[in-house]
């Protein structure tokens, strides 16, 4: 009994791994592709400047905020809730018309990963056993910024492979991304279980 539990929490923490490491490579992805917006829509050095600050601006309140009452509004919740304003927010950059949609998907997109990462690390400590916390935290550390590496650099050559700015190319991968980074969510992480020297097989 005890051999399934750990057995099980160790695969809960290798799917929670997964989804922070994917929102994190989704909390940068666009970044390569500004200056493809810039050049579209004429912005100007501080629009661009705008563009990034926004997603800060609204990153650290959101994270504190949700830092405190992730809890009681349910970690789970708030984690797919996070995750779904991702996705809303990729929908609008892919169909965005003017600046101003733009501004308000990197407002959601800082809203969806301070969100996340309110929740996020909590949510794994309670998927994981206490011996493997330690691990968990530190792996949640480097998938975090293995996820800020990778975003800009996938995003970057596959605006270099294409040579071009084309929304099909760019909607067909990240709406796999997310596609992938949900089904590994809602389908796979279970509620959190406690772990107890006391139970027997």
């Amino acid at each position: 009994m005890i051999n399934e539990i750990i057995l099980e929490s160790r695969e809960d923490m290798k799917k929670m791994l997964w989804v922070v490491l994917m929102m994190s490579c989704g909390a940068t992805f666009i970044s390569s592709l500004f200056p493809l917006y810039s050049e579209y829509y004429q912005l100007s050095s501080l629009e661009i400047t705008i563009l990034f600050a926004v997603y800060a601006a609204i990153l650290l309140p959101t994270l504190f905020v949700v830092g405190a009452k992730g809890n009681a509004w349910g970690l789970k919740r708030v984690l797919r809730w996070s995750i779904y304003l991702s996705i809303v927010s990729t929908l609008l950059f892919l169909v965005s018309f003017s600046v101003w949609i733009l501004y308000t998907a990197r407002l959601l997109e800082g809203i969806a990963y301070g969100a996340f990462t309110g929740t996020a690390s909590a949510f794994l400590i309670k998927q994981t056993s206490q011996k493997k916390v330690s691990t968990a935290v530190k792996l949640s550390g480097a998938m975090v910024n293995l996820g800020f590496g990778l975003g800009p650099a996938i995003s970057g050559l596959i605006v270099h492979a294409i040579c071009a700015f084309s929304a099909t190319s760019f909607s067909v991968f990240v709406s796999a991304r997310y596609v992938i980074e949900f089904l590994g969510f809602s389908g796979n992480v279970t509620e959190s279980r406690k772990f107890s020297s006391n139970k027997t097989c």
